[in-house]
């Protein structure tokens, strides 16, 4: 692979990364990884890496790290990039709204109602980003491929987003959590942990 040229940044972990998916991906250029790789800057990322995650997640997106699962690698391109473009647009979020956008629903600072409508908005943002983005990155690359439906744009049954958010609650108050990066923490070890058990 022909280094690829960024210009300055502070996303550690940034080249591993995209020399991750260069090494298993031979399908993905170095234009796209390059425009990926810019994507991810412009958003402020921190760091971004690749980890084994569980089934239940591809994917989260921390206030100071982005986590991808390596179980992307193997799935279709339009699906690799969707998943990284998703995570990568609630950094977006974290750098417009600050990185508490998410902490009141975690905190049992709005009724669960609410807390699951912001939820969801906010998933639903980050989706509608990811899939203009991943559209671009396509047709630029002349990448054809069936669509990317996104996964929250066409949620209106609001019972798993509550039930995630419920048990968080739960996990947040029993351990006495109070900022976004213990709560983000806890839900990525709580995913960890399930990979284990599994």
């Amino acid at each position: 692979m022909t280094k690829l040229r960024f210009r300055k940044h502070n996303t550690e972990g940034l080249d591993e990364f995209l020399y991750g998916i260069h090494l298993n991906r031979l399908d993905i250029s170095n234009k796209l990884l390059t425009e990926i790789g810019e994507f991810i800057i412009e958003s402020g990322c921190k760091r971004i890496g690749f980890e084994y995650m569980s089934n239940r997640a591809l994917g989260i997106s921390k206030t100071d790290k982005c986590v991808i699962s390596t179980k992307l690698l193997d799935l279709p391109i339009e699906y690799l990039v969707y998943v990284i473009l998703h995570e990568v647009s609630h950094q977006y979020q974290y750098t417009k709204h600050g990185k508490d956008i998410a902490l009141d629903v975690y905190l049992d600072n709005l009724n669960i109602d609410k807390a699951a409508q912001k939820l969801l908005t906010i998933e639903q943002i980050a989706d509608r980003l990811a899939i203009l983005k991943l559209n671009k990155l396509l047709k630029n690359n002349n990448i054809s491929v069936n669509p990317v439906k996104s996964r929250y744009l066409g949620i209106t049954d609001l019972t798993q987003i509550k039930n995630h958010i419920i048990k968080i609650r739960s996990e947040v108050n029993d351990l006495g959590l109070k900022r976004i990066e213990e709560i983000n923490d806890h839900i990525l070890k709580t995913i960890n942990k399930e990979t284990l058990v599994h």
